[in-house]
């Protein structure tokens, strides 16, 4: 599935709903305050890009016809 949506229009998106959640009571959601179980993981080194790319470099390479429900057409 594609979107086609500009990066503008995308940011636009994201702050009005975000607006939205403040006027309604809502609050930011800071990762170092009361979360610190989600910030241990978006710091973790499973977000080190040189690791995560070791790891798919070390698998099998598929070999065969590609199915249907896989293909991007």
């Amino acid at each position: 599935m594609n979107i086609a949506m500009k990066a503008k229009e995308s940011a636009a998106a994201v702050l009005a709903g975000y607006e939205r959640s403040m006027e309604s009571g809502g609050r930011a959601f800071v990762l170092g305050e009361n979360h610190d179980w989600l910030r241990a993981i978006a710091e973790s080194k499973l977000r080190d890009p040189v690791v995560f790319w070791g790891k798919m470099d070390r698998l099998p390479t598929a070999k065969g016809e590609v199915p249907e429900r896989a293909r991007g057409d």
